[in-house]
């Protein structure tokens, strides 16, 4: 995305920021509730949301075009994941459970996977590259709902797990953020939901899906609308997992966990924490290889946005609230919403006050 073309839309982004980050709202083409966005290596846009509803802007944001599939029962699509080429990838929410892909930037579809069970639901579909990607869903007769691709998502493949889900445990699909995968074959994917109300669990995989552990999150607990939401990842130690009650949007209880190994062990962060409910959160590069820019955090929900510039220590952005993150080009990051709200965050490395 050409810093022009946000110039036009929005202003001089690339300015140093002199005062705390803001959102900078873009036009919107629509009213749904957006939990997928994802940005092609070309950074096309793609959102989607309830109704059912998908996008496809090819102008920054600026136009957009609606490239919703036609599938009857579908009501809702959260995970979405763009490819090279004008590909797209989308999961349902819901039942029936599909994946579909398209190859022309959504102007046609085809459906690479169904589950019609009562209990199929996809929580989050991610890819490593452009041809090995996972899937993960809520319990179906007693197991997890794991699926791999190995060519982009044109065919799925079961998973088995040894590792049972515990009575009411499940996934979230809040933000396409449950599953976080690293290197060529990491995965950790963040489940909620338990009936005992005991601590969250992650399961974890170094090696594609062929061998699986699980630990526990002591410091956020899992209830019937609480757990593990997202997860995002600095390195192949460090990781933040977000969550909370998403029926007690400004409780913070139970909300946020870091672990320095990679996921095996996880402990709450050493300073603030973000004031609620959080469902989204994304780590930003700094500006190039010399480290022009620093690095940086942020997390949302929908009561607000925090920031961090270690993961540890969070400070608020703005009361506005978002369901979802990505990142554009460079330190910018465009954030989707309930009411189709969209907006952008440029030149956030200037955290510290």
């Amino acid at each position: 995305m050409s810093t022009l073309l946000w110039f036009l839309l929005l202003g001089p982004l690339t300015a140093p920021l002199l005062g705390p980050s803001t959102w900078q709202p873009i036009p919107s083409p629509c009213k749904a509730s957006l939990r997928g966005v994802a940005v092609s290596p070309l950074e096309t846009i793609c959102v989607a949301g309830n109704g059912p509803e998908v996008w496809v802007s090819q102008t920054s944001g600026r136009t957009w075009d609606d490239r919703t599939p036609d599938r009857a029962q579908v009501t809702d699509y959260r995970s979405v994941v763009m490819l090279e080429g004008g590909t797209i990838v989308i999961a349902s929410a819901g039942t029936p459970a599909l994946i579909l892909r398209s190859e022309d930037l959504g102007r046609s579809w085809l459906t690479t996977y169904r589950n019609e069970h009562d209990s199929a639901f996809i929580d989050s579909v991610r890819f490593w590259n452009q041809s090995h990607g996972f899937a993960f869903g809520d319990p179906m007769g007693g197991k997890f709902l794991l699926l791999k691709t190995v060519d982009g998502g044109r065919s799925w493949q079961d998973v088995p797990c040894p590792i049972a889900p515990l009575a009411g445990e499940a996934g979230f699909a809040a933000s396409n953020g449950s599953i976080a995968l690293s290197g060529t074959s990491s995965i950790l994917i963040g489940l909620g939901g338990r009936e005992d109300g005991g601590p969250s669990r992650v399961l974890s995989s170094e090696d594609g899906g062929n061998r699986w552990e699980v630990s526990e999150i002591a410091c956020m607990p899992a209830g019937a609308s609480s757990g593990v939401f997202a997860f995002g990842r600095r390195d192949a130690g460090f990781a933040v997992a977000v969550g909370g009650d998403y029926k007690q949007t400004e409780n913070g209880d139970g909300n946020m966990a870091v672990s320095d190994d990679g996921g095996q062990t996880w402990r709450l962060p050493t300073g603030r924490r973000p004031d609620g409910f959080r469902s989204s959160v994304i780590f930003v590069p700094a500006e190039d290889a010399e480290g022009q820019g620093q690095g940086y955090w942020l997390a949302t929900g929908p009561s607000g946005t925090e920031i961090s510039d270690d993961g540890e220590d969070w400070r608020s952005v703005s009361e506005t609230g978002f369901h979802a993150l990505h990142r554009l080009s460079g330190q910018t990051v465009l954030a989707v919403g309930s009411d189709g709200r969209m907006a952008v965050l440029t030149g956030a490395a200037k955290v510290r006050p």
